[in-house]
């Protein structure tokens, strides 16, 4: 699911925790954060010139209800292509 301000986004993740080791996914969460160029998560389009993307925060945390989810939220900024 994605919430769209005027410069920022926001995407949250819902995983149902099973056998989910949430300290390795909090690190990974951490390693998004910040400037990075995602041209491989990308669909490859000749309009855009720039894949570099800004994760401003992103969290992972048990979410009730159900119990035993577990929720991932990021927010940042794509920028405008060109």
């Amino acid at each position: 699911m994605a919430e769209e301000g005027v410069w920022m986004s926001r995407y949250h993740y819902f995983f149902a925790r099973g056998k989910l080791d949430i300290a390795a996914m909090r690190d990974a969460a951490r390693r998004l954060v910040g400037e990075h160029d995602y041209r491989n998560f990308c669909k490859l389009d000749p309009n855009v010139s720039s894949f570099v993307r800004r994760i401003s925060a992103f969290e992972v945390r048990p979410v009730e209800p159900p119990p035993g989810t577990v929720g991932g939220a990021g927010e940042g900024r794509a920028g405008l292509a060109g």
